[in-house]
């Protein structure tokens, strides 16, 4: 296909996949080829930039540093509001201080934590720089009074214990565009849903008032909900876990909601599949099981801690333990065979599924803003 028809639609997709299929066989030239042959000729295709990332990154496996740093930095310069931007300029900093440039490598990390504060990258970022992360002003977490979205609750409460799912959710929708706009009324019933147990409402509601521009603790409490706390302290006890690294998982897993059923059938809120549940369960001695267990926070607290460190002791790092939990210690296997992964970041960035790769970012992420938000 890139031989015979280079101008192609198509042409693009095929130079990216031939490049992923070398990078799984292990050929990284091959890959790092292809990737910047899609970038020089095909510059505008959406797949450009992630190329132009994954092509640097084999030069900094391979040692290159300086072709590593002058492509980063080309790619940050030429996609400057791309997803991938963060990352490149991230990396880009990684690369010149190899080269023995420290001043253009803090350069680059400051430039990522001004850029993109809660950002996985502004974490590491601001570890490179020996800064502190970003974390929200304090602020109480008394929500506004407002009367209005006090009765709709109460209404929503009563047509629930009625059973009237329809009318209630009709209620909880015309709640929300009530709300629209006013930060006091979106924290009070970001506030109220949250301790109703609805936290993707709650977590809706502190996005969009975060984008207004309060972003003080209060309103990070709503995007980083804690619910079902004592339960999850005690868990993590007893798997020897940081509470803050199951809070974290949890967020990204269910967003802390213990109906939660995912397409392919994982449950509750650690998203437990029922064969790993039923497993875990009958090895810690159940006296009976149900798959409708998974639903009850403490028995998905209870086995999805037990999962988690089980992980956490067979893999080298949080990072793979992380990609374990997601994708499966058998993919994990293989994939620690890529050059350069001996690094958590690298091996962090060569995870070939992208549900996977920011799954491990994300909740690494989390892990600090929880810390920042909550004392346990």
């Amino acid at each position: 296909v890139t031989q015979h028809a280079a101008d192609a639609p198509g042409a693009a997709s095929a130079l990216y996949l031939l490049a992923d299929l070398a990078t799984d066989d292990g050929r990284d030239a091959a890959a790092r080829s292809a990737w910047r042959e899609l970038v020089t000729k095909y510059p505008s295709s959406t797949l450009a930039p992630t190329s132009a990332f994954k092509a640097a990154l084999i030069a900094y496996i391979t040692g290159d540093f300086t072709a590593a740093a002058t492509e980063w930095d080309a790619a940050a310069a030429a996609f400057p509001r791309n997803a991938e931007a963060p990352a490149m300029r991230y990396w880009a900093g990684r690369a010149h201080a190899r080269r023995g440039d420290n001043a253009t490598a803090r350069a680059r990390w400051q430039s990522v934590v001004d850029g993109t504060t809660t950002s996985y990258y502004a974490v590491l970022a601001a570890r490179r720089l020996g800064a502190a992360p970003w974390t929200p002003a304090a602020a109480d977490d008394t929500p506004p009074t407002v009367p209005m979205v006090d009765s709709a609750m109460a209404r929503i409460a009563l047509l629930d214990s009625l059973g009237m799912s329809v009318e209630s959710g009709h209620e909880r929708s015309r709640l929300l565009e009530r709300v629209e706009g006013n930060a006091d009324a979106m924290l009070a019933a970001g506030a109220a849903f949250r301790n109703a147990g609805e936290s993707s409402r709650a977590i809706a509601l502190g996005l969009k008032v975060a984008e207004g521009g309060r972003r003080d603790a209060r309103t990070y409490r709503l995007i980083y909900p804690l619910l079902h706390r004592e339960s999850l302290i005690t868990a993590a006890a007893r798997a020897r876990l940081d509470p803050a690294l199951v809070a974290a998982l949890v967020r990204q897993e269910s967003s802390f909601n213990p109906r939660a059923v995912s397409p392919v059938g994982a449950r509750g809120l650690m998203q437990l599949m029922p064969t790993v549940g039923r497993s875990i369960a009958r090895s810690r001695n159940y006296p009976i099981w149900d798959d409708a267990l998974l639903l009850e926070p403490t028995v998905s607290f209870d086995l999805g801690t037990a999962h988690l460190a089980g992980d956490l002791s067979r893999q080298r790092d949080l990072t793979r333990a992380l990609a374990a939990y997601n994708a499966g210690a058998a993919r994990v296997t293989r994939w620690v065979t890529k050059a350069g992964v001996a690094d958590p970041e690298v091996f962090a960035e060569r995870i070939p599924y992208v549900e996977t790769r920011d799954y491990v970012r994300i909740v690494q992420r989390n892990v600090v803003m929880y810390k920042a938000l909550y004392s346990f």
